[in-house]
């Protein structure tokens, strides 16, 4: 497969991917006093990311402003 023909393939695998599984991608600014390095390992911390999704979960089932 070429390289053009292999992106174009990535990009419809991705729009295909979001339609049938919906995610949002959140920049989380580092608060001010913690551990760097701590702070950047939460964004593949399997625990961290259930807890903000169960979170999110709260918050929407709660609050139906959303």
């Amino acid at each position: 497969m070429s390289e053009s023909a292999s992106r174009k393939y990535e990009e419809i695998e991705s729009r295909i991917e979001k339609m049938l599984i919906p995610s949002i991608t959140l920049e989380i600014t580092m608060p001010e006093g913690v551990d760097r390095e701590a702070f950047l390992k939460l964004e593949n911390d399997s625990k961290f990311i259930e807890t903000i999704k169960t979170q999110i979960k709260k918050l929407l089932t709660q609050e139906k402003g959303y």
